[in-house]
């Protein structure tokens, strides 16, 4: 996934960087409309000027190019390290590099000097090198990718003009910079306080390369020409931009290509490059597909450094387990291809090479499994297509497995292709540009599945213990915290509540609700609920007794009509007892009915028969027991029960009054009654508990 992420970011960054290129390129952004210097002078261009407007220097020559080497002085490993291209991608820690890295470079087949090229192709290079910012941004911003690109560049058809951001030198990296007939040895080096250059300056001088390839390499002749015809010309350097295989690739298709591996001429290793087909807007193309039919105008080229990743697989890799990078076919129409080794643990980074020079190079693999190989992997040498959508990208099932033997041994090999995706809004395409491969022997991974069951086993225990010990410990806390929630939200509730009801009377529960009901009491909400209920309760037990007591209401008149008649018998007889009565009950109907004024004669009168009775009784008892002499204490006994009863009337007496003179509800009524019942009854028991003369006891048992 990672290496797809980087070839995809590479993808990317080419199409935008291409796109640009594409506008800069176009008749229609013209160079007076680009540059921002007044007299729009084409000549301030090297670093011998004190200002320059545009940085720009020929790879050809090595006055440019060698003048920051003067800063190193004596320093030995300053000027050993001031040709190394990569440098300049690090450049803010090296101040040399770092004024390296100002300069872009070009160069050509047939020119050398900025003042040998016409003012179309000057104005070129300098609309090219607006680029230079943004390249350099990405370049030093792309430090931890596996995949990074150490060399942006630009070729054009029509000329074949090679712009590159960053310094180098063609000279110090060309075939034949020893070679004292092109004038070397070439190195950053004055002679004769001059830096070496180039012996020629015109084609005319020498046979020009004609027919040679870029390695100085006979190519063909004038009866069977060279493949590229531009190695057919003279010209004055052996490089044509438009004859490397990256560039030719790039017309085979439409927007984005990468390369086959290579050698790169600079670093001397294996590396690929990304391209991005420039072909001018004005044509008329209603797809970029369409570009497909068009000869490029130009092509925008990334290289790409591929030793991260072979450092990553060096990492990684055992006898038994790897893994590598292949390339894929390039071709849209054969299928005889032998993929290349892009990086791969046990390659030769600076040798181009097949897959199976690396992977049967020791000598216990035989033709045999080479053969089995490329039997079993048909798929790598597919030909070059493009799919019009980017799905292949997030697809898991388009992988290959097969069994490989190599070196007498089995591997379960994984081939996960490699898809880049392209386009713009309106259209997308992908394309396959290599294989990543990933090869592990049966015996690891029978070893490792083993390890794994093992680990599974453990771990399916471990977890059960886990579990169990966690819901031992949840059940405990439940327990804990249900018995805390119990306990002070019922027990001790329930414990207040019952001690209420044993201890408070009807009055207090009552004012008790309010007060909480009004908040100047505070407790628990469950407690405040039970209070409540107990409240309701005692009220509407109150309300059925006012009901069924109204529902008298209307015997009311009959029971007075009877008590009156009684009245009349009683007193006809001088019954006095049942007077009193009778006068007490007509008293208490009386109350009942509201009429309180009446209440309160009749209870007058019954109280003064009350204490007639009294009087006769007492005098009675004393006559009875013979008693001609009452003591002290026995005389204070009867004043205290006959206060006692005086107490009551009054206190039944005074409750009436205030009654009678503020009124109150019905409640409140009833609970003056029960109070007042109450009441009578603890003095009742207060005189029964307190009196220890049986005289006084007696008297009170028989009232």
């Amino acid at each position: 996934m990672i290496i797809t992420f980087s070839f995809q970011k590479i993808s990317s960054y080419s199409q935008t960087f291409g796109i640009l290129n594409k506008r800069l390129l176009s008749d229609d952004t013209k160079f007076n409309d680009v540059v921002a210097w007044d007299d729009k002078s084409l000549e301030r261009f090297s670093q011998n000027q004190n200002k320059s407007n545009y940085l720009l220097l020929s790879q050809s020559q090595l006055k440019d190019y060698c003048q920051p080497i003067e800063l190193c002085q004596q320093n030995q490993t300053c000027i050993n390290s001031f040709n190394n291209y990569r440098l300049q991608q690090n450049y803010m820690d090296d101040n040399i590099q770092y004024k390296k890295a100002q300069f872009s470079s070009w160069s050509s087949s047939m020119y050398i000097d900025w003042d040998d090229l016409a003012a179309a192709q000057k104005e070129y290079l300098i609309k090219m090198n607006l680029q230079q910012t943004f390249w350099q941004s990405y370049i030093i911003n792309q430090k931890y990718d596996f995949i990074q690109s150490i060399r942006i560049y630009t070729a054009r058809q029509s000329d074949g003009i090679y712009y590159q951001i960053l310094s180098e030198s063609y000279l110090l990296a060309s075939s034949f910079s020893q070679n004292t007939y092109y004038g070397g040895p070439f190195a950053c080096v004055k002679r004769n306080g001059r830096y070496p250059e180039y012996a020629f300056t015109s084609t005319d001088q020498f046979y020009g390369f004609q027919y040679q390839n870029q390695h100085i390499q006979t190519c063909g002749n004038s009866t069977s020409p060279c493949s590229c015809p531009y190695f057919n010309q003279k010209r004055l350097l052996p490089i044509e931009w438009r004859c490397r295989p990256w560039y030719q690739e790039a017309n085979d298709t439409f927007y984005i290509k990468f390369s086959q591996p290579y050698i790169d001429q600079g670093l001397k290793t294996v590396a690929s490059t990304s391209t991005f087909k420039i072909v001018k807007s004005q044509k008329n193309t209603y797809s970029i597909q369409d570009e497909l039919n068009y000869q490029q105008d130009a092509v925008q080229a990334m290289d790409l450094y591929l030793q991260n990743i072979q450092t990553r697989f060096l990492q990684n890799f055992e006898d038994e387990e790897y893994s590598y990078l292949v390339s894929t076919n390039p071709s849209k129409n054969s299928t005889d291809y032998t993929p290349l080794i892009m990086a791969h643990p046990s390659m030769n980074i600076s040798t181009q090479q097949n897959i199976y020079d690396v992977e049967f190079q020791n000598e216990q693999s035989n033709d045999n499994d080479k053969y089995m190989y490329a039997n079993q992997t048909s798929f790598l040498s597919e030909i070059f297509t493009i799919e019009n959508s980017c799905k292949e990208l997030i697809q898991m099932n388009n992988s290959y497995i097969r069994t490989i033997v190599k070196d007498g041994q089995q591997y379960l090999t994984r081939f996960s292709p490699i898809f880049v995706c392209y386009g713009n809004l309106y259209e997308q395409y992908s394309s396959k540009v290599a294989y990543y491969v990933k090869s592990i022997s049966y015996q690891k991974r029978d070893k490792s599945t083993k390890e794994v069951s093992q680990m599974m086993e453990f771990m399916v225990k471990t977890i059960f213990i886990l579990v169990i010990v966690a819901i031992l410990f949840i059940s405990i806390i439940f327990f804990i915290l249900l018995k805390y929630f119990l306990k002070h939200n019922f027990e001790i509730p329930i414990a207040i509540v019952s001690k209420v009801i044993q201890e408070a009377d009807c009055e207090s529960i009552y004012i008790l609700n309010t007060k909480i009901e009004s908040g100047q009491l505070k407790t628990s909400l469950e407690l405040k609920n039970l209070i409540f209920t107990i409240n309701k309760v005692i009220l509407q037990f109150q309300e059925k007794i006012n009901k069924k007591l109204q529902n008298k209401e209307d015997n009311f008149s009959q029971i007075q009509k009877k008590y009156l008649k009684s009245i009349n018998t009683f007193y006809t007889f001088s019954h006095k007892t049942g007077l009193g009565m009778c006068l007490n009950n007509l008293s208490v109907l009386y109350m009942l009915q509201k009429n309180y004024q009446k209440a309160i004669d009749f209870m007058n009168i019954a109280n003064l028969i009350t204490n007639q009775i009294f009087e006769e009784n007492t005098q009675s008892l004393i006559l009875t027991n013979k008693i001609a002499k009452i003591n002290s204490n026995q005389m204070q006994a009867i004043q205290r029960t006959k206060f006692s009863f005086n107490l009551i009337d009054k206190l039944f007496l005074n409750v009436i009054k205030l009654i009678i003179q503020k009124p109150v509800s019905k409640l409140q009524t009833r609970l003056y009654q029960i109070n007042f019942i109450q009441m009578i009854m603890m003095i009742q028991m207060k005189l029964k508990d307190s009196i220890n003369n049986p005289f006084l006891v007696t008297m009170i048992n028989k009232f």
